[in-house]
């Protein structure tokens, strides 16, 4: 096998991993001679030399000159061929190893930047609600306001605790939250996030259709959140598992609330648009959730094309047998 700017053949590797498919010289950088080197890039294929024991290895950075074998980067995975005298065989890393095959190290820059955001979101909302200047600036924290925060934050925190495997590289998070295949989902994310701070004020200072204010029907909506809120936690305990272990060997989930529904998530973000209108009688916050629908329909139907493609006939099958967002009666449902 010969190597772009490589003078000799380059010697015969076993490739350890599933399906890997490596370039011939990816980086056009020139070859240098190894012989017992650890890689530890961020990602890892484990390359372990055929007989003799010297070959050529291209690493991207990160060259630890200590012992081991050489690692390559899941960036250097581009679609070429394979000499037919190199061998696959599937092989579970230690230690840091590639989001593809297994675990990396937590990544607490990530999940701290996420954890700010949501503190920084409901202080707006708590300063969005006081009454700056009035006799009495808490008026507006009332069972519906205060709950419906309280229940966000006991939501976002079991998720924050779940999806915490989630915060092992890049890779992993973009795929947990699917910019993988949606790119503008986290941009619909802030700008809701941020819109939802009017309908605050909305609920303590403009009041622009007071009539949407029913106690009743804000009773209603807050239960409802709250069921939501559960709900979301179980689905959450469910799909955080998918990012705990190993990407390539992922399958479909038919356990916990996937067994009714293929989109058990986008079903209560959806719903939980609805309870936040109906708990805060904001006209704004209705047309916040008349939004919020129609980018979650078209958030599903990218999610849905990434899924077959990723599963193909087993999420077929699947998709087959239960509802888009609810249980299937009678061989029909959404």
């Amino acid at each position: 096998m010969h190597v772009e700017g490589s003078p000799e053949p380059l010697q015969p590797f076993l490739i350890y991993g599933t399906g890997i498919r490596i370039p011939a010289n990816p980086l056009k950088i020139k070859p240098r001679p190894v012989s017992n080197i650890r890689w530890n890039g961020p990602d890892g294929i484990m390359l372990l030399p055929a007989p003799p024991a010297a070959g050529r290895f291209f690493p991207e950075s990160g060259v630890d000159a200590g012992g081991g074998l050489p690692i390559a980067s899941a960036g250097m995975l581009e679609d070429t061929t394979i000499a037919p005298n190199l061998r696959a065989h599937p092989l579970t890393l230690p230690a840091r190893t590639s989001p593809l095959l297994g675990k990396l190290r937590f990544s607490p820059k990530s999940f701290m930047g996420t954890v700010v955001s949501l503190a920084l979101y409901f202080g707006a909302a708590v300063c969005c609600l006081i009454q700056w200047g009035g006799e009495n600036p808490w008026a507006r924290f009332d069972i519906f306001s205060v709950g419906f925060l309280v229940i966000t934050i006991i939501w976002c925190a079991a998720t924050m605790h779940f999806h915490r495997a989630s915060f092992r590289s890049k890779d992993v998070i973009q795929e947990a939250a699917g910019v993988t295949y949606d790119r503008l989902m986290m941009f619909w994310i802030d700008v809701f996030a941020v819109a939802e701070l009017s309908a605050y004020l909305d609920y303590a200072h403009w009041r622009l259709v007071p009539q949407l204010e029913q106690p009743v029907v804000q009773a209603i909506g807050l239960v409802l959140y709250a069921l939501i809120a559960a709900w979301l936690i179980w689905t959450d305990a469910h799909l955080s598992r998918v990012f705990r272990g190993n990407l390539s060997e992922r399958k479909v989930i038919r356990n916990g609330p996937y067994r009714y529904v293929r989109h058990p998530r986008y079903t209560a973000m959806i719903a939980a648009g609805v309870a936040f209108a109906m708990t805060l009688g904001s006209v704004l916050a209705w047309g916040l959730a008349v939004g919020w629908i129609a980018v979650n329909l078209y958030r599903v139907r990218l999610e849905e094309a990434h899924l077959h493609k990723l599963f193909g006939a087993d999420y077929t099958a699947y998709a087959a047998r239960t509802g888009r967002f609810f249980p299937k009666f009678g061989g029909r449902s959404l």
